[in-house]
């Protein structure tokens, strides 16, 4: 998930150094994270998350 941090937090001088997020690897995080208990969130108007360790260092 290291990927998906470094669009979040760039080591850029320019923003054109910044690189693409990736939508790929974000959804798969979806996937594996949110996905499975997404009938218990769904209808929430507002989902916090909240996160540990590394978990805590993933964009949600």
């Amino acid at each position: 998930m290291r990927k998906l941090r470094e669009a979040l937090e760039p080591q850029a001088a320019m923003i054109s150094d910044i690189p693409e997020f990736d939508l790929k690897l974000g959804y798969e995080l979806y996937s594996l994270l949110l996905k499975p208990v997404e009938s218990g969130w769904k209808p929430a108007k507002n989902l916090i998350v909240v996160t540990n360790g590394a978990l805590g260092l993933l964009p949600l």
